[in-house]
């Protein structure tokens, strides 16, 4: 399996407004274009047009940068390459559900709460 590298936080900062940016960004990490449109809740037909733009409409963006901010904060607790495998695998700890599934349900929270207690070390 090749390694990923993790983009610098410019690259992350700019991409919701940039679509060139966000593009290259999202392939960086390996995150297929109908994942990424699951996870930033746009379809994949209108996340293919913004990424071929220099300038996403602002409407957007605050879905773009949401979605960003959940794959940045994942990445503080797991290896680039195992990524995407772990959005779309179903984990015991969400009562075998995937990931990917509770994003699409509105259920993000328990996400973000899962990557909290393991940044404060509640699962060491």
């Amino acid at each position: 399996m090749k390694t990923i590298a993790v983009p610098k936080k410019a690259a992350w900062k700019a991409a919701p407004g940039n679509g060139e940016r966000l593009f290259a960004l999202r392939r960086s990490l390996g995150i297929p274009r109908p994942l990424f449109s699951t996870l930033a809740d746009v379809s994949v037909r209108s996340l293919a047009d913004y990424e071929t733009k220099t300038s996403v409409p602002k409407s957007v963006r605050p879905r773009l940068n949401e979605a960003l901010r959940l794959l940045h904060a994942l990445l503080d607790i797991i290896p680039p390459e195992d990524l995407r495998s772990w959005l779309t695998t179903p984990n015991p700890g969400f009562e075998n559900k995937r990931p990917l599934d509770l994003i699409q349900k509105g259920e993000r929270d328990r996400i973000w709460a899962m990557i909290h207690q393991t940044r404060v070390g509640a699962y060491s």
